[in-house]
């Protein structure tokens, strides 16, 4: 009986492409352009699909009712050709097309034949298998269909610039080239700019881990991004740990610390911050207001304190190719073969972030004596521009000689016959008018023996000492000269100059103040002879040591690049470095 339906409904309808192409699929004879062809009938037709299902489902029963008339040869019936593996989402769209409810296509198919027929236990199982074989070449028919892209993937997004962009694992992502939805990405530093197809753009600064996770949606496991979305990209949602931010064809930014700290920014418009699996927005954040959270803060996001949005924490716009930053100064750095020392801050990773990246003078935070008074050292702030990172010291407001928090080095360091230090910093703290000590490098070995390499003292001069029965070394106070600290909260290049001669060490040092716009190398110390050599010892970084050799004098502010050379410096050296710091290159050095 299922031999003669065959036979008429292959007679009635013997031009049926839909059952021409079904008996080529079982027959595995189905070609690239007749499943094309096949896809678009189907998708054009539900009467198509009927007839499609109808024919697996006949197709099937016979194949069944054959294999068990003739039992020796049960095991030699061919199966049906892999396709490779199959993955949940072919078989969810194997269900989508071939829904075996009752009043899906396979029931309607079960109805047109009739349900009133005689049922044995047979009858029963051949219909589960002639289900399961109707599902399982609906499934290779997918799988068919997606290998020659009759339903192309979703389009992704593409990275379209980057800006001193350095990239941790094995592979970095290629301008221009789709982002695998699935990739998470780890930039270590600089920046990258993303074009969604829905239109939308976003800067990602490293350090930072994300994913272009869809065409309108991006996931932030930590690190800093703004977006510009336009009213046609309405919708773009960046999604981190705690909470996902759905624009409304707005400007803002997102950061997340390492620690979890949270922070939203809206520069234009308004965005929804929702909290936790629910679709109900719990905040909605309004054009020029900002609002950071804890992961424990999160079920109280509502109820927590909003603040002025600032734009200063995001680079919103990419530098050219020829401007300055601390990407090309570190690069240079990097490159000079006389650099036996880098700490650059850059890592992701918060003990990472903290390695030497030349050699193997890596740092660890260290207490004063007097405790942290309440403050924390914290990693992989923001430096002196979008594409670089440092660390931010602590230093107490009260007693902060011997109270906050710095780092020192694992091993000891052992200053060479000739040394240059050049470092990129920022100070914050209000200097008094004598007293101060604030040092951001320095090694000690006993009372006397000292090495204060990178010192502002008293009222922010750039100092140092060597002897500690000598005075201090630093620019005259005469009425031409400027304190190294103007303004609190500048960034400043400073460089230092060391040379040994017997028993003392020729010292010379520059600064510029980036903050105020300075292009060309202050000369502060111009080769003066001072008593003694720097001290071989731990080397500290943000802190310095005390007469008794406890941790003291934390330096109040940031650290973006330390780098050390194991020769003096040229000055024109330093002054092209200072150059990399500024689009527009300017040669003088103000004695």
């Amino acid at each position: 009986m299922t031999s003669e339906r065959m036979q008429s409904g292959s007679t009635a309808e013997s031009h049926d492409p839909v059952r021409e192409y079904a008996a080529a699929l079982c027959d595995d004879a189905l070609t690239a352009e007749q499943a094309r062809h096949l896809a678009e009938l189907l998708n054009g037709s539900n009467d198509a699909r009927v007839r499609f299902v109808e024919y697996l489902f006949l197709h099937g029963e016979l194949h069944w009712g054959l294999a068990a008339t003739l039992p020796s040869q049960a095991g030699a019936v061919r199966s049906v050709p892999s396709m490779g593996d199959v993955s949940p989402a072919s078989c969810g769209a194997a269900a989508a097309l071939l829904p075996m409810s009752e009043g899906g296509v396979a029931g309607r198919v079960a109805r047109r034949r009739g349900a009133g027929g005689r049922r044995g236990l047979r009858a029963v199982v051949g219909a589960l298998l002639t289900a399961a074989v109707a599902v399982i070449l609906a499934v290779v028919l997918v799988g068919s269909w997606r290998s020659i892209d009759v339903h192309p993937a979703e389009p992704s997004a593409r990275i379209v610039e980057t800006f001193g962009a350095v990239w941790d694992g094995d592979a970095a992502p290629e301008l221009g080239q789709p982002l695998d939805p699935k990739q998470w990405w780890t930039l270590a530093s600089g920046l990258a700019k993303v074009e969604t197809p829905a239109g939308a753009t976003f800067i990602v600064e490293g350090p930072a881990r994300w994913a272009a996770a869809g065409s309108n949606h991006l996931r932030l496991a930590v690190g800093g991004v703004s977006a510009e979305v336009p009213h046609a990209a309405r919708g773009f949602c960046v999604e981190t740990p705690t909470a996902r931010v759905i624009d409304e064809g707005t400007s803002f930014g997102v950061r997340v610390e390492p620690d979890g700290l949270s922070e939203v920014h809206v520069f234009v418009g308004r965005v929804a911050v929702v909290a936790g699996s629910t679709d109900v927005p719990t905040l909605i954040l309004d054009e020029g207001r900002s609002i950071a959270w804890l992961p424990s803060q999160r079920d109280r996001l509502a109820r927590l304190p909003l603040a002025p949005a600032n734009e200063d924490r995001f680079a919103r716009t990419m530098p050219s190719a020829s401007s300055g930053s601390v990407a090309r100064l570190r690069q240079a750095m990097l490159e000079h073969p006389r650099l036996i020392h880098l700490f650059s801050f850059e890592a992701v990773d918060s003990s990472a972030c903290l390695q030497d990246a030349k050699g193997d003078l890596h740092l660890h935070r260290i207490v004063m004596s007097g405790g942290d008074g309440g403050g924390s050292l914290r990693t992989r702030v923001r430096g002196r521009d979008p594409t670089s990172r440092g660390v931010r010291f602590y230093r107490a407001s009260r007693d902060g000689d011997r109270v906050g928090v710095g780092l020192v080095s694992e091993r000891t360091f052992v200053p060479p016959t000739e040394m240059t230090i050049e470092l990129v910093a920022r100070f914050d703290a209000q200097p008094r008018a004598a007293g101060g000590i604030f040092s951001a490098v320095a090694t000690r070995s006993s009372r006397k023996q000292c090495g204060f390499l990178v010192t502002a003292v008293d009222d922010g001069r750039l100092a140092h000492l060597f002897d500690a029965d000598s005075p201090w070394t630093m620019p005259p106070g005469d009425p031409f000269w400027r304190p190294l600290i103007g303004t609190t909260g500048d960034w400043h290049y400073l460089c230092v100059r060391l040379e040994q001669e017997d028993a003392n060490t020729r010292v010379s040092s520059f600064a510029a103040n980036l903050t105020q716009g300075e292009r060309s190398l202050r000369c502060l110390v111009n080769s003066v002879l001072m008593t003694g050599h720097a001290a071989s010892g731990p080397l500290a970084v943000g802190c310095g040591f005390a007469d008794d050799l406890t941790h003291a004098y934390p330096w109040a502010g940031v650290i973006d690049e330390l780098a050390i050379y194991d020769v003096a410096l040229a000055t024109e050296i330093l002054q092209r470095h200072l150059d990399l710091l500024w689009s527009a290159p300017r040669s003088t050095v103000i004695p």
